[in-house]
C-alpha cells in the first residue's frame, strides 16, 4: 500500500477509506509501512506526517484486533494467506514434510522457483512461485476435494519417471498417487 508512504498529506476521511480497503494480507504490509514512516528512521522529518502514521498505525492495529479486517477468501470459501520470501523452493522442501503431513504435488513446471505441496490432514494447500507463496486453508472436506479438482485443472500431473522399451521405442510414463481426500 504505496499511498501509507503518503499518509501525512492525506485527510483523515482519506486514511479511513484506505483502512476500510485492506484485507487481512496487505494490512502486515500496511502495519510496516506505517511503522516506517511513524519512525525515527525516516530521512524526511515531517512531524505532522509521523504523528498521523503512528495514529493510523494504532487505528490499524486496534482494527486487526477487533477482527475488522476482512480475510481474503476464494471462490469455494477457502482462506488465502499471501506472502513473499526471497528464497528457492528447496526451503520450502525442507520444512513442509510428510512428518507434518504434507505431500509435494508433482507439476511439470516444477523447478528450483516453483513447487506445489498439498497436506490432505490439514485441508491445505501451499504454492511457491519465484518467491511468492499462497497459503489456501479449507474450510471443510467438500471444500478442500473442490480445491485439489482446481489444482488438478490448473497444474498437470508430471510423471515420477518414465521408461524406455528399447528394442520397440515404446516409452511408459509412470505417474505417483495423487493427493485424495
Amino acid at each position: 500500500m504505496s499511498k501509507f508512504y503518503n499518509v501525512g498529506t492525506l485527510g483523515r476521511r482519506d486514511v479511513t477509506a484506505l483502512l476500510n480497503k485492506l484485507t487481512h494480507n496487505a494490512a502486515d504490509n500496511a502495519a510496516h509501512t506505517l511503522d516506517y514512516v511513524g519512525s525515527k528512521l525516516n530521512p524526511y522529518d515531517q512531524r505532522k506526517g509521523k504523528a498521523k502514521a503512528r495514529h493510523a498505525l494504532r487505528r490499524l492495529k486496534k482494527a486487526i484486533k477487533a477482527g475488522r479486517i476482512p480475510v481474503e477468501t476464494n471462490e469455494h470459501g477457502s482462506r488465502i494467506d499471501r506472502g513473499f520470501h526471497s528464497a528457492d523452493r528447496y526451503y520450502y522442501d525442507a520444512r513442509l514434510t510428510s512428518a507434518d503431513g504434507w505431500e509435494q504435488y508433482d507439476t511439470d513446471q516444477d523447478a528450483w522457483y516453483f513447487g506445489v505441496w498439498v497436506n490432505t490432514t490439514k485441508l491445505e494447500t501451499f504454492t511457491y512461485a519465484e518467491g511468492d507463496t499462497r497459503h489456501l486453508i479449507a474450510p471443510s472436506v467438500e471444500v478442500f476435494r473442490a480445491e485439489l479438482a482446481d489444482l488438478y485443472e490448473f497444474y498437470p500431473q508430471a510423471p515420477a519417471f518414465r521408461s524406455i522399451d528399447t528394442e520397440t521405442g515404446q516409452v511408459t510414463h509412470y505417474y505417483e498417487a495423487k493427493p485424495e481426500v
